[in-house]
């Protein structure tokens, strides 16, 4: 699966979209983005770009995958690097307490 880190332009080095194992993955401190081509056959063409978490070429994912680290700040309904949406506080939106009318 192909993830960016969002906080970062798509022209920086690690902004790029990078093959991970999960939309999260940005987020866990497991995450190192990197180049990880080759030059083709031959030399012809040069260097193939070919982002991926560099932990997970290497030794593949940590087994249990570690708890991500989302960046909502204090109004943010969608977290700055992965992008997936802050989960409502247990009991819905009110906190889980509402008072009855009538």
């Amino acid at each position: 699966m192909l993830v960016r880190d969002r906080s970062k332009p798509k022209r920086d080095y690690k902004g790029r979209p990078t093959e991970a194992a999960g939309v999260e993955c940005p987020c866990r401190p497991c995450w190192h983005p990197h180049d990880c081509g080759h030059i083709r056959p031959g030399g012809v063409g040069g260097w193939v770009t070919r982002m991926e978490c560099a932990t997970r070429f290497n030794n593949g994912c940590p087994d249990p995958m570690p708890e991500p680290q989302h960046d909502f700040g204090k109004a943010r309904v969608f977290c700055r690097r992965c992008g997936v949406p802050r989960q409502a506080p247990e009991g819905g939106e009110h906190g889980g307490t509402q008072r009855q009318r009538g």
